[in-house]
């Protein structure tokens, strides 16, 4: 028996074709929700529509529960992902072997047939083939959701024309000498986070301590999370990139202020002071480095950034780095009303505040 007989009389309710209607005129998933005959909502998910949307097709095929009804549509849906997303729902046993045997589509009939417990040594290779040759990107997430070969994931995650078929594909890839390898050869920036998140902890501590390519520590850095990993980081790598972009990820202030007081690169202090605030830190070194950073990169040219650079220059008391500021030569392209130039002129106004000449 089938387990819903939801139209013993074949007779549709008005309300329900009004509905479905409404859900394909207006892409209206809700409209669906409301529809209580399975004939009706199955119309709605053979129709032969393309520009139909998506989430109004799936909101009708998922309410289904009618077998019969199933069957109908795992036979003779146009859409072939429907097809084989039916089999699932399928158990009588001789639906199956008929989709089995008689299905166009070779990855239907692979599906039918792993539903009914017969071996298809060619499964992988119907995955594989729909994986990378499937015009419809659907068609292919879903095999790919599937594959078990990681060298051919691979592939496809550094050539598929689909971005979500490409991550996808990276997220399913366990072997990490494989993710190293997409990591570095790949275009596509979320296929590189996908490659690094896939490491084990473990993994990515032992990249960040120890690969030679300063590049790769700091990337594999946002797969650390451990607090004193980061602060060794921080403290003792050898490249200025690679401690800058470990201290934007620790949060301990007393350990941030001790580095921004005793690294001798400038750039490290700017996201120390960023992060703290320029309002709680008086500690004139640190200021300091900020500000000749600020001038030596003309990070306060920014709008967005010159009040935070005036805010430190304000706590500045030290006579020498006021000068270097005040007579700081910006080039002939910066004109009167510039930030650099009101930057200087600040200083020069310090420097006569704190009675200097």
């Amino acid at each position: 028996m089938d387990n819903n007989d939801s139209n013993p009389n074949n007779t549709i309710n008005g309300e329900d074709l009004l509905l479905k209607d409404i859900a394909i005129k207006d892409s209206n998933p809700d409209a669906v929700k409301k529809i209580s005959d399975e004939n009706v909502l199955k119309d709605i998910v053979m129709l032969e529509d393309d520009s139909m949307d998506l989430m109004v097709r799936l909101e009708a095929f998922n309410k289904i529960k009618n077998e019969s009804i199933l069957a109908d549509i795992a036979k003779n849906c146009f859409s072939i992902g429907i097809r084989r997303d039916t089999i699932e729902r399928i158990n009588d046993k001789s639906v199956l072997k008929d989709i089995a045997e008689n299905d166009p589509n070779e990855q239907v009939r692979s599906e039918a047939k792993l539903k009914l417990g017969v071996k298809d040594d060619d499964y992988e290779n119907v995955l594989i083939y729909s994986a990378k040759y499937d015009p419809n990107w659907q068609v292919r997430l879903d095999a790919v959701e599937k594959i078990k070969d990681e060298s051919v994931l691979a592939d496809i995650a550094e050539n598929d024309p689909t971005s979500n078929v490409r991550h996808k594909a990276v997220e399913n890839i366990k072997d990490e000498s494989i993710l190293m390898n997409l990591f570095l050869s790949s275009s596509d920036p979320e296929v590189q986070n996908k490659a690094i998140k896939n490491f084990t902890t473990k993994s990515a501590i032992n990249i960040v301590k120890n690969d030679s390519d300063s590049y790769i520590r700091r990337r594999f850095l946002d797969a650390v999370d451990d607090e004193n990993v980061l602060i060794n980081i921080a403290c003792n790598d050898s490249d200025a990139s690679v401690r800058k972009k470990a201290v934007e990820k620790i949060n301990n202030e007393d350990i941030l202020i001790d580095i921004a007081r005793n690294d001798s690169d400038l750039i490290i202090v700017e996201p120390i002071v960023k992060k703290i605030g320029v309002e709680n830190i008086n500690d004139q070194t640190i200021l300091a480095k900020f500000v000749k950073n600020g001038v030596n990169w003309q990070k306060i040219d920014s709008d967005r950034e010159h009040p935070i650079y005036i805010a430190a220059l304000n706590k500045i008391n030290d006579e020498s780095l006021l000068r270097y500021v005040a007579d700081y030569n910006w080039g002939s392209a910066v004109g009167p009303y510039s930030n650099q130039t009101k930057f200087s002129n600040r200083a020069k106004e310090i420097l006569k505040n704190l009675g200097y000449k």
